[in-house]
């Protein structure tokens, strides 16, 4: 029973940290689309296109969902496991992921150097695998505090109730 609750919890908070990552985002640009019609529109500029909004909505929504399955997720819950079978302290699970994460970004970009009919340089190669590192470091922050702030919690209380007794 107590493994089928810490899978549920597992799924529950990798569920909610998935949404959330994903939502972000795409209030943000609706925010931003606003903000910019408003400016075209006080300076009497061209407001744009109708499909900007749900175009720019849909790709966001796309994309982030593809970061989180491919990146986010695999790195923040091996990360979890490693930590878990280890016994490091949560807040150690921190660097780690982020390394994680570069190990993962490095050998996908490296499979795609490998497969030549990709036409990627050594060049391009490493400027697309920093780019994406760098565009998931915030996304990865977010996943990672939502995802564990359950268990980083209970873990600050089991401390207290500890310091309490003694």
């Amino acid at each position: 029973m107590r493994k089928f609750l810490r899978g549920g919890g597992f799924v529950i908070r990798h569920g909610i940290a998935s949404v959330v990552t994903i939502v972000i985002p795409c209030v943000l640009w609706v925010v931003v689309y606003f903000v910019a019609l408003l400016w075209a529109i006080i300076w009497n500029e061209p407001v744009g296109g109708p499909l900007a909004l749900p175009f720019g909505f849909l790709a966001l929504a796309v994309i982030m969902s593809i970061v989180v399955v491919t990146t986010l997720f695999p790195t923040v819950a091996l990360t979890e496991w490693i930590g878990k079978k280890r016994g490091w302290p949560i807040l150690a699970q921190i660097p780690i992921s982020i390394v994680m994460m570069a190990v993962l970004l490095t050998l996908f970009y490296g499979g795609l150097l490998l497969w030549e009919g990709f036409g990627m340089t050594h060049v391009s190669w490493i400027t697309t695998c920093l780019e994406h590192f760098l565009f998931s470091l915030i996304p990865l922050g977010m996943y990672w505090w939502i995802a564990q702030s359950g268990p980083l919690l209970l873990s600050g209380w089991r401390w207290l109730k500890r310091r309490a007794k003694i």
